[in-house]
């Protein structure tokens, strides 16, 4: 057994009751161990009562007990520190959604920015009996302006050849907004494409499309069909 002097006794004793250790039971001159175990302490009253042996016992016993509530604060501070970079895995996490949400919630207010005023137009057309590209041009849904009728004839080249002959059943394409590409087709040129209304609406505007497309135009007066050309806006 380990011996261990009066005085740090006593400073166990004097830190246990200022902590507010559980009150001590009456046991004379014995003591329960497993009362110890239950955190009820003899005061220092009782304690001195205890022969020379019983108070070894009782001091090795304590300073067990006190070994063993240090490991089990070491083993809650390592869990604390798990759980601390837990947390703080967590709010870098968080803080990467927040990010995100905001790169979204920028790329929806710019979307709506660029659709928002199509919101209720169509963006597809089928083709009844008696229709005219004009016609289907001026409907409100559609452009509402019957001059518009090119951009629908030049966005749906695939199916149709010639303007003034569409079919029942046909799906055209309507497209809105401005477009930020061009597909050449034959028998285009750079003042022909500017002049497109949903393009520039004015062919002197053509040297815009140029600057934008030299790595593909070397020169202006030469594009060739199937060339895909950016429209800078």
């Amino acid at each position: 057994m380990r011996a261990i002097g009066k005085g740090a006794v006593l400073l166990i004793l004097c830190v246990l009751v200022a902590a507010g250790a559980a009150t001590a039971q009456k046991y004379g001159t014995k003591w329960d161990p497993a009362a110890l175990e239950r955190g009820e302490y003899l005061s220092e009253e009782e304690y001195c009562k205890l022969k020379q042996e019983e108070a070894m016992v009782y001091c090795e016993t304590m300073a067990d007990i006190l070994e063993s509530h240090k490991r089990e604060l070491g083993d809650l501070k390592s869990e604390v520190d798990r759980e601390k970079a837990e947390a703080d895995r967590l709010r870098s996490q968080v803080k990467n959604l927040d990010n995100r949400l905001a790169t979204l919630k920028k790329a929806v207010a710019s979307m709506e920015n660029e659709y928002g005023p199509y919101r209720g137009k169509a963006f597809s057309h089928t083709v009844v009996k008696r229709e005219f590209l004009s016609l289907i041009a001026g409907y409100d849904q559609i452009y509402g302006d019957a001059m518009k009728w090119p951009r629908l004839y030049r966005a749906n080249r695939d199916q149709i050849e010639d303007p003034n002959l569409i079919y029942p059943d046909q799906v055209l394409k309507v497209p809105h907004g401005y477009p930020k590409w061009h597909l050449v087709v034959d028998g285009e040129f750079l003042s022909k494409i500017a002049n497109y209304w949903e393009i520039y609406d004015d062919g002197r505007e053509w040297p815009r499309i140029y600057e934008a497309n030299q790595d593909q135009i070397r020169d202006p007066d030469m594009i060739h069909p199937d060339q895909v050309l950016n429209i800078p806006r």
